[in-house]
């Protein structure tokens, strides 16, 4: 009879659980930076470039990517550029208690590669948040196009950015990254810059920068009759020539598409989710994902490019927020002994860092979540010359938290720069 007893009450327990009401799903916004609306104005197609500092009021002050909206409105013909010069490198978290409707076009797409004379010292291609950019062109015979930044990145000059799937060339370049549940959330590779151009051309292409990475999350619903965008830069090509190039006149390689994941108990809308070329050109970049999460994800109707996948809302999903999912982060935090800009623009009108001196001057880093065997690099590029890279001194610190230095020299003029981290995973 004991055994018996105790067989019915956990028999019992079992059926009560079964029954319990889930909780709603809820996307963690506070709501405290109120509604995102992009008013109708009169009509015509117009271009927003959003940046969190100048937004009324600031958005994102920390840096950290997480935006907790009340409801999210992009209306018909109005296209919201997010590039990662505004907003940060690092993907986008849009959490909205209430309704987003996009209606209009939400671009965080790469930069298209740009076309310079040849010999002319170019600067990386700027990626949508949560990209990597492209390469820079070759400045000379005797030089290289870039690789593309990015751990699927174009890998010698010419050569396509990779994410979900290879890009062309892929014998040459086989990594691909990420997975299916876009937990940590990443965006695509940049493809190399191209070679110094043959024959009667006299032009040089920059690598195609990455597309970016978004994860909106609604309480309530999420409606895309328009389109939201985290394609790769492409190749603008010649006359006669298919994605710019047939190897003598200075093509350059696409970017990757990003990543784009949708969460609410409502997803709907006949518009297009674009992670990725769907062109079929003979080159191109890799796609990059899409996934759908809500109570019906079949809802959805509209069109998909890009590795998708779409699966049930679970209440308890893990939206993969940088408080959840420790992400890596490699950043310059001061120039010669001024900090640099939480969100540095890379522009030159204001540049974010003045340096008076012609004299070598240290460059102070900070890292997150990067084993201390990685390897820090700095990679300047100037108006006016051609530098090497920079490899910085060992990180010292805890894999979670840690630092390192490096002594820098400026040319005068303007320069950029782009500090990454690379690692054997264990």
């Amino acid at each position: 009879m004991k055994r018996h007893d105790s067989f019915t009450a956990t028999l019992l327990i079992a059926m009560l659980a079964g029954v319990a009401t889930a909780a709603p799903f809820t996307s963690g916004s506070t709501g405290v930076d109120g509604p995102l609306d992009f008013p109708v104005g009169d009509g015509s197609p117009r271009t927003v470039v959003f940046d969190p500092a100048t937004n009324v009021p600031p958005v994102d002050v920390d840096g950290d990517g997480v935006y907790h909206f009340t409801t999210v409105t992009i209306p018909q013909n109005v296209t919201v550029r997010l590039r990662a010069d505004k907003c940060g490198f690092k993907p986008l978290f849009w959490l909205a208690s209430g309704a987003v409707n996009i209606a209009g076009t939400l671009d965080l797409s790469g930069e298209d590669p740009t076309e310079f004379p040849a010999g002319t010292i170019t600067y990386p291609t700027i990626p949508g948040p949560g990209g990597f950019p492209g390469g820079v062109a070759s400045v000379s015979p005797e030089t290289l196009g870039s690789p593309g930044f990015g751990p699927g990145g174009g890998i010698f000059q010419g050569y396509e950015g990779s994410h979900a799937t290879g890009g062309a060339f892929t014998f040459f370049n086989p990594t691909v990254y990420g997975t299916e549940f876009l937990v940590p959330l990443i965006g695509g590779s940049g493809g190399a810059g191209g070679p110094y151009p043959q024959g009667t051309f006299t032009t040089v292409f920059t690598g195609g920068a990455g597309g970016g990475a978004i994860l909106i999350a609604s309480d309530l619903s999420i409606v895309v009759s328009g389109t939201v965008n985290a394609q790769g830069g492409i190749s603008p090509g010649r006359a006669g020539e298919p994605n710019g190039g047939d190897g003598q006149g200075g093509f350059s390689g696409d970017g990757a598409g990003g990543a784009i994941r949708l969460m609410a108990p409502s997803v709907v809308g006949s518009g297009s989710l674009i992670a990725g070329h769907n062109d079929f050109r003979f080159f191109y970049g890799g796609l990059g994902r899409v996934r759908i999460e809500s109570n019906d994800p079949t809802e959805f109707t509209g069109t998909i490019v890009g590795v998708s996948r779409r699966v049930t809302l679970h209440p308890g999903a893990v939206l993969g927020l940088p408080s959840q999912v420790a992400p890596p982060r490699i950043s310059a935090v001061r120039i010669a002994g001024q900090n640099v800009p939480v969100l540095p623009s890379g522009a030159f009108t204001p540049p974010d860092v003045a340096i008076g001196s012609d004299q070598p001057v240290l460059v102070e880093l900070e890292a997150r979540n990067i084993p201390l065997d990685a390897t820090v690099t700095l990679y300047l590029f100037s108006e006016g010359q051609l530098l090497a890279p920079l490899v910085a001194d060992p990180l010292v610190g805890t894999a979670a938290s840690s630092t390192a230095t490096l002594s820098a020299t400026f040319p005068a003029g303007l320069s950029k720069g782009i500090v990454t981290a690379t690692w054997t995973p264990q």
